[in-house]
């Protein structure tokens, strides 16, 4: 709804990511954007790939290789092409670990539903989870909860640019905003991810919770909390 009343009659595109490995709602999108006549920017769901001609170029020139912006290209290296060609063949075993390691963390750390929101898989996706997102409540300072994760050798990282018109870099820059943008906001304030790497072991992912536990168990941490 909030995706279909942000278009306005100077709207030529829908952008959207599939964050941390779950997909977002693909039928919805491209409704949006065939009732528009937006182009929904995915890998070739133009259709058109071969038909296009833009520029001084000749008609049909793949539109991959079409640069409307002066930028920079850095390829990979043949040893990191190499590499990457080993890795494919265990692409299976990876997925299936990163569900089963996001399904321990899930379980683990359910009974804090009350503290904390815990993703969410789409019932049509098998997503392919890397990380695993949570939000902390208004009672809980997500600051406090990543310090005392990282000091038990849990890294962290923030879901990326949160509401990325707060960012230095994007204030001054020429933009529309519709609504009020407090997902986002809540986002960049209250949401972090720990990574599902294929190489945790049962015991790390234990660590991690129970690193959880001492947390909300410590009434010492929970008042730093408070006081954020």
């Amino acid at each position: 709804m909030q995706l279909a009343e942000a278009i306005s009659p100077r709207t030529r595109a829908i952008v959207l990511p599939h964050t941390l490995g779950n997909p977002f709602a693909l039928d919805v999108a491209t409704e949006l954007a065939q009732e528009h006549d937006l182009y929904l920017v995915e890998s070739n769901t133009c259709g058109k790939r071969f038909g296009w001609s833009q520029g001084d170029l000749p008609p049909g020139y793949d539109h991959k290789y079409i640069y409307s912006h002066v930028g920079f290209n850095l390829k990979p290296t043949d040893l990191q092409a190499a590499i990457s060609l080993a890795q494919l063949q265990r692409v299976p075993g990876f997925v299936e670990a990163g569900r089963r390691n996001f399904a321990i963390l899930h379980e683990g750390l359910s009974p804090f539903s009350d503290r904390l929101i815990l993703p969410i898989t789409d019932p049509r996706a098998e997503a392919s989870w890397f990380g695993f997102p949570i939000t902390v409540h208004e009672t809980v300072s997500r600051q406090s909860l990543v310090r005392w994760l990282e000091t038990g050798n849990i890294e962290t990282r923030s879901v990326f640019g949160g509401n990325i018109l707060r960012q230095p870099g994007y204030r001054d820059i020429e933009h529309r905003v519709f609504g009020s943008l407090e997902g986002s906001d809540r986002i960049a304030r209250d949401t972090f991810f720990i990574g599902l790497h294929p190489g945790l072991t049962e015991e790390m992912l234990a660590h991690v919770v129970e690193r959880f536990e001492r947390f909300f168990a410590d009434s010492r941490l929970n008042a730093a909390a408070a006081q954020h």
